[in-house]
């Protein structure tokens, strides 16, 4: 197979099912029926730029124990090249421009708020630099802040080297990525070569106190500029190039041998591949001796068939040197190593091979150092016969919450100072008939529901003043029923002006944003660092579509649609002038942009896929809400959302693929779903060492909710879920608790409640006791005697006025809000599911759930359950919803003791669709009032 060719069928996984996977994308099986081969093709080149390793020395060998020149591994701009070799290279002169413009203008500006007088000050503090006098000659950018004992400018041979005098080496030590401000520094006067042909400069103050020590830690750019004045005119200056060594890193060997077709039922598999590395070097690939199925068709590549009971895969010898990053942190420049395979793709650091086996069950892979005497199969039965568990397996296993008591006195008790108690129950005031109304035979639960509308409907606290923030609760707040205050909120956003926010956008004209601190195109404070119009956009089509209020859509519909366009303009016109603008990695993508928090007032843009994904919701359920009033033009959208979609996952599963895989509790490996491109699977926090949220709690996991572009389903989605429960927070118990029924009771997000994804998306699995566990843990963890969610936690204090009223961030009530609602009644497309998560005890004997009024896409549904379990009977009365009718109406009754069910009358008639293992009842082609009962 050519490279071409397999560069098209490795890595477009993005629109088929790439290597045999089952990909579950909404909507996208009608993009792979009509994408046609000439863009397969032009998609598969963009690709294969990526794929692309740097130039290898002739003879590796003769580099080990040599120090490692990291220059291979960054994004290179050189003023003598018409166009890049990577279009990344381009970021490089709009950083400057950037730095130039805006950041080294900040002190000298006028100041006319407190709010400006502060930040400019703190940019006066920073001293930054004057802007280089000579033209940009030759840069390298890195992922990453890199440490350097030296770098090198190499002329080539032949070239007029300028007068070092003539010549500006900048360093970057970035703390906030690559478009954010920056100090730089301007490297002392280097050592000149006997040739002429390479200047050396260290990494030491030249003079003064603190001489011979490192003038900078790491730096992620090194520019070299070229002073016009100080050069001779007319002389034919080369273009250098660049070389970094940092300090104590040199080459090391690794053999590997890397199995695969060992697991059951995975014998037969064909596993045809290649490999490469980054941050390192293959030096050579051979299949493993045994293995006769298996034949090299290139240097990195291979055939691989299935021939018996002998062990398959390859040996492969690695150059790499051992990780920059300590124990928990991985670090962009660890070396990697990339299997591109039908399997399944897949990488892995050769650091923790040298701390023993890599195991990843998923796509079935082995990696150990060669030599070895444990094979994939024994390996994997040593490993089984410990009875290791991951987070999921233990929670399965385990029994669910009693009652509301128990979550209190496990979680919230267990952390706050003795003595404090649960004080008495003081009932509170129920929803009004126009909202959504619950009530359980456990009395903490349905009070739980009454405040937390309550808290909604009211409508103020927290941050509704900011997009990112404010959608967060206003959903909610329609799923509960309290329609007039989201339609109050609402207006407030489609009043906006469209300010252009702290991001690389294009424009701001139709966005959702007031940005009112914005100033000099820097986001000062929070109005202007939380934008998400995608997520505005979402909400409001929502309304429409749960309370069907067509004159309130038609009314604000040029206002959305303002919002759409904006959407689709930044994708499409930012970095729109580059060469080869589609071969990058976020094609297509919305801007570099800040999220939350982060580095405030310091412009800290990332392309978090957290947006893209906020984003194309938004364009989908417009386009829903539209397809009521203008099919035509809702068919436009949904090309264009189809079209965003595509793009999205082409950057996605390629993130995914150079993802190093993570080890985890049961002593194997998960892959893992990056947060935010050019990081390699670093996570925000490794880099940067801050804000969890980002990688943790929310991380990419709104890729995998409703109308995103990947299934909830997605077995690397499981994968992942694995990973990040054992990443999310423990209270005072032990970081790494040493008991199933210590890590039972934590498991709390690890900042803010309110974006929280981890939840919800096990309860779009399906994965209904580990959705239990992270929703009533972090219930506990987080609220308030009165019943309200402050934005820090209550976990260790739990003391107010059971009579009062909450006070609360509605960012978090709205998290816990929305996932109550949903165990209750709950869309999944055209299916409607109700009681899809209830506790089983909920359902013990005499107990019953009564719910009332909920609104849905298809009209206000209710019902409810009455448990005689005891007799081997549950029953249902649901009232349908009317105003559109679902596929179907999925009932789920959780026994309390897991009895499957043996038989179900609807209507008083013996009825056959259900699921005794799922404990379903599928209900379809029924209005009005229907009755179920089912028998244990």
């Amino acid at each position: 197979m050519s490279d071409l060719l397999r560069t098209i069928s490795e890595q477009m996984g993005v629109v088929a099912k790439g290597f045999g996977e089952s990909r579950k994308v909404e909507r996208m099986n009608a993009i792979a029926k009509t994408m046609s081969v000439a863009v397969l093709v032009a998609l598969g080149l963009a690709l294969g730029v990526h794929a692309a390793e740097p130039a290898a020395p002739t003879d590796l060998d003769k580099l080990v124990g040599q120090q490692v020149d990291l220059s291979p591994w960054a994004y290179a701009w050189r003023a003598n090249r018409e166009v890049q070799e990577q279009p990344e290279a381009y970021f490089i002169p709009r950083r400057l421009k950037r730095l130039d413009e805006v950041y080294r203008t900040i002190a000298s500006r006028p100041t006319e708020t407190d709010q400006d007088k502060k930040r400019v000050a703190e940019y006066k503090g920073m001293d930054l630099l004057p802007a280089p006098k000579g033209r940009l000659l030759s840069a390298l950018l890195w992922l990453a802040p890199v440490p350097a004992q030296r770098i090198e400018v190499r002329w080539p041979e032949g070239s007029v080297v300028p007068p070092s005098d003539a010549i500006e080496v900048r360093i970057y030590p970035s703390k906030v990525g690559w478009f954010g401000v920056v100090r730089d520094e301007v490297l002392p006067a280097p050592a000149v070569s006997a040739d002429g042909n390479t200047l050396t400069y260290l990494n030491q103050q030249a003079e003064g106190p603190t001489k011979g020590k490192a003038i900078f830690e790491g730096t992620d750019m090194v520019a070299l500029f070229l002073d016009p004045a100080k050069a001779p005119a007319g002389a034919k200056y080369g273009c250098p190039t660049i070389h970094l060594f940092p300090p104590n890193r040199k080459w090391n060997t690794l053999d590997v041998e890397i199995e695969w077709g060992f697991q059951p039922g995975a014998e037969q598999t064909v596993f045809d591949g290649r490999i490469e590395a980054y941050g390192g070097y293959v030096k050579s690939v051979k299949p493993l001796p045994e293995d006769k199925g298996t034949e090299m068709t290139g240097a990195d590549a291979w055939k691989s068939a299935p021939t018996g009971g002998a062990r398959r895969g390859i040996v492969v010898s690695l150059l790499h040197p051992y990780r920059f990053g300590n124990a928990w942190r991985i670090s962009p420049l660890d070396t990697r190593i990339t299997l591109w395979t039908r399997g399944g793709n897949l990488t892995f650091l050769p650091d923790d091979v040298h701390s023993g086996p890599v195991l990843v069950p998923g796509p079935g892979v082995f990696v150990a150092k060669a030599g070895g005497k444990t094979t994939a199969r024994q390996f994997a039965a040593e490993l089984a016969a410990k009875n290791l568990k991951t987070i999921p397996q233990m929670t399965r296993e385990h029994p669910e919450a009693a009652s509301w008591e128990e979550v209190m006195r496990k979680v919230k008790l267990a952390h706050c100072p003795p003595g404090t108690v649960i004080p008495p129950l003081v009932p509170f005031e129920e929803p009004p008939a126009t909202a959504m109304q619950v009530s359980l035979s456990d009395e903490r639960w349905t009070d739980a529901w009454r405040r937390a509308s309550w808290d909604l409907k009211r409508g103020g606290g927290g941050y509704g003043y900011l997009a990112l923030e404010a959608a967060i609760s206003i959903y909610p707040t329609d799923l509960s029923g309290n329609h007039e205050t989201v339609a109050r909120r609402l207006d407030y956003w489609l009043k906006a002006p469209g300010v252009k926010a702290d991001g690389d956008f294009v424009d701001g004209d139709g966005s959702f944003e007031y940005a009112t601190t914005m100033q000099y195109d820097i986001g000062w404070y929070h109005d202007g660092t939380h934008p998400q119009t995608g997520r505005i956009l979402s909400a409001m089509a929502e309304h429409y579509l749960l309370t069907g209020d067509k004159q309130w859509f038609q009314k604000n519909r040029a206002r959305m649609q303002a919002a759409a366009d904006w959407i689709l303009r930044q994708r499409a016109k930012h970095l729109q002038d580059i060469p080869n603008r589609q071969a990058l990695d976020v094609a297509g993508l919305q801007p570099p942009q800040v999220l939350g928090d982060i580095g405030l007032g310091k412009c800290c843009w990332r392309w978090y896929l957290v947006h893209d994904a906020f984003s194309l919701q938004g364009l989908r359920r417009f386009a829903d809400a539209l397809e009521e009033f203008d099919p035509g033009a809702a068919r436009r959208y949904r090309v264009e959302a189809d079209a965003y979609a595509k793009d999205l996952l082409r950057a996605v599963e390629r993130e995914m693929a150079i993802a190093p895989v993570r080890k985890i509790l049961d002593g194997s490996y998960r892959r893992y779903i990056p947060a935010s491109p050019y990081a390699r699977g670093s996570m925000v926090r490794e880099i940067f060492g801050t804000y969890p949220l980002v990688d943790i709690a929310m991380g990419a996991l709104p890729l995998a909710d409703a109308f995103g572009v990947l299934g909830a389903a997605d077995p690397r989605i499981g994968e992942h879920l694995d990973v990040i429960e054992e990443l999310l927070a423990h209270g005072n118990k032990k970081n790494d608790p040493s008991t199933t029924q210590e890590r039972f009771w934590t498991g709390f997000a690890n900042d803010v409640v309110k974006y929280m994804f981890v939840d919800k998306i096990h309860l779009r699995r399906d994965d209904v006791p580990c959705f239990l566990r992270l929703w009533m843990n972090n219930y506990a963890a987080w609220v308030t005697v009165e019943g309200g969610f402050p934005e820090p936690d209550s976990l260790k204090r739990y003391a107010g006025d059971p009579a009062g009223k909450p006070k609360s961030d509605l960012g978090s009530t709205g998290w816990f809000v929305e996932s109550f609602r949903n165990l209750l009644v709950m869309e999944d497309g055209q299916s409607l599911w109700l009681a899809k998560a209830t506790p089983r005890a909920w359902l013990e004997q005499g107990k019953k759930i009564s719910v009332k009024n909920a609104p849905t896409y298809f009209g206000p549904v209710a019902y409810e359950i009455v448990s005689d379990a005891d007799k081997g009977q549950i029953s249902a009365t649901i009232e349908m919803p009317a105003r559109k009718s679902p596929n179907e109406v999925v009932l789920r009754f959780r026994h309390p003791k897991s009895a499957p069910i043996k038989a179900v009358t609807v209507n008083g008639k013996a009825w056959t669709e259900f699921n005794k293992d799922k404990e379903t009842i599928t209900l379809k082609s029924l209005t009005g009032t229907v009755a179920v009962t089912a028998r244990y």
